[in-house]
């Protein structure tokens, strides 16, 4: 896998902190499904049909949904700007197309879809969130609805595109993930999700601040390597690679430093549970660490990703 130049708090706590925004209980419809291994990617055609499901997210881990509540995200949506940009770009939308945008957030992908003039429903497990992101789309065609990646609460085939900015990636069963994705995409219908590529860089912030950071598995920038991502969806769609590189330039490292652990989630909900002397530890390993990445511009911090786009077969 690529590794990026630079690394950011955000993807490296998201993927090592967030035990993220999906787990779905299962009613007795699926009672009987054995939990779905990365590369088991089969979507059941059918599997929905008929059965009455609780699809409400089951907090688990690290309390998700919570952790998603902390900070303010939808600052976090504006510096992500340019890859939400990119994405529906890509995936070109078309009046009274349905799109399902999984993950939301705070609307950011969904929004410019339906500007677009899609039929657009977003989806996510953090209810703060979906508050912020109905305020955001008032007078467009856009529904946001609590649910998890993992169990998605819609029919089969039911949307034209799917998508997913840096959210279905944090699942914890990626299979089941996957295999969701896939079934609630027509065929020929489109996919587009974006991963980042993994960064060590910042695993020796914490290490040397000695702060804990619970590890997730499978790791979510699995998402950006080729072959686990022809094992998750390569039976179910035609996929296309696209890298890119998410750039973000701050004054001062201060500056990173306030900004990331008063705004960011999982940066905010980590350090919220250190004590005083931990914390200050960290505080100075950051910004020693942004120091580094000081350019004429200020600091530049940057992250490698991948768009990946799917022609559902």
């Amino acid at each position: 896998m690529g590794r990026a130049r630079d690394g950011l708090a955000l993807p490296a706590l998201q993927g090592r902190l967030a035990d993220h925004r999906r787990r779905g209980r299962r009613d007795a419809g699926n009672a009987g499904r054995a939990p779905r291994q990365p590369d088991q990617e089969e979507p059941v055609p059918g599997a929905l049909a008929g059965a009455e499901r609780d699809h409400r997210p089951v907090e688990r881990g690290v309390n998700s949904a919570k952790v998603w509540a902390c900070g303010d995200y939808e600052r976090v949506a504006e510096r992500l700007a340019p890859v939400h940009d990119q994405l529906v770009a890509r995936l070109q939308p078309r009046a009274g197309e349905r799109w399902l945008d999984v993950a939301t957030g705070t609307g950011a992908v969904a929004i410019r879809a339906a500007q677009a003039g899609a039929d657009v429903v977003g989806v996510d497990i953090t209810p703060e969130l979906l508050v912020q992101a109905r305020a955001k789309s008032d007078g467009l065609l856009a529904r946001f609805d609590l649910g998890d990646a993992q169990d998605l609460p819609y029919e089969d085939a039911s949307f034209d595109v799917v998508a997913s900015c840096f959210g279905a990636i944090f699942g914890p069963d990626q299979g089941a993930v996957a295999h969701e994705l896939a079934r609630v995409c027509r065929s020929g219908g489109r996919l587009g999700l974006t991963a980042w590529h993994a960064n060590d860089e910042l695993d020796g912030v914490y290490e040397r601040a000695g702060v804990d950071v619970p590890a997730q598995d499978p790791d979510p920038v699995l998402w950006s390597d080729e072959g686990h991502l022809g094992r998750l969806l390569g039976k179910s769609f035609e996929l296309e690679l696209v890298p890119g590189v998410w750039r973000v330039v701050m004054e001062s490292p201060k500056a990173v430093w306030e900004w990331w652990s008063s705004v960011v989630p999982p940066f905010v909900a980590l350090l919220n549970g250190l004590d005083p002397e931990r914390r200050e530890a960290f505080r100075r390993e950051y910004t020693a660490f942004a120091e580094r990445h000081r350019t004429r511009e200020g600091v530049e911090l940057r992250r490698d990703y991948v768009l990946v786009l799917g022609r559902r077969r």
